[in-house]
């Protein structure tokens, strides 16, 4: 008779502003596919993920959320029971820092001491583009104490990593 894995599930959010590329980062990751035009998310839209870990198989509910703010108070209510976050901004948002302290702000105080990754969409972008440098992704790191990646939803660039990253963090 055949071993049967044991199943381990978990809950990420992805939040961050409107128009960062939340829902393309998710279409990439569980579909491999990108479209340069998305919906606006005006209610939270659940995504499955799943992994073999070897000896057990892993599902994630990948939860995309609205950055909208008019949409924002329905959002927070899938924030409970979350095991990680995912914080979105874009390389092209001179203020990408602030909005990345007052996102992780949010998620602090809707799901508590949850773990998160700092995830800096559009990096296939031309380097003029770039609003985001080095060393300001090393201050968020320092100051989220948490790893920070430049992602491509469009080439899939360190997609795979970041939710490497996370599964290893939330230690399903």
């Amino acid at each position: 008779m055949a071993n049967k894995q044991s199943e381990v599930t978990g809950k990420v959010i992805l939040i961050g502003p409107p128009g960062v590329g939340k829902t393309s980062i998710l279409n990439k990751l569980v579909y491999n596919d990108f479209k340069f035009q998305t919906t606006v998310t005006e209610k939270p839209e659940n995504y499955l993920y799943t992994k073999d870990l070897g000896d057990k198989n892993l599902k994630l509910a990948l939860w995309d959320t609205a950055g909208q703010e008019k949409f924002r108070a329905v959002s927070r209510q899938y924030y409970r029971n979350a095991n990680a976050a995912f914080i979105v901004v874009s390389i092209e948002d001179p203020q990408a820092e602030k909005q990345i302290s007052d996102w992780s702000r949010e998620v602090h105080k809707y799901a508590g001491d949850v773990k998160k990754c700092i995830l800096i969409n559009k990096s296939d972008l031309p380097q003029d583009k770039h609003a985001v440098d080095d060393e300001m992704i090393e201050n968020i790191k320092q100051e989220q104490e948490c790893e920070c990646y430049k992602v491509s939803a469009r080439e899939g660039h360190n997609i795979q990593e970041a939710i490497d990253y996370i599964i290893d963090q939330i230690k399903v």
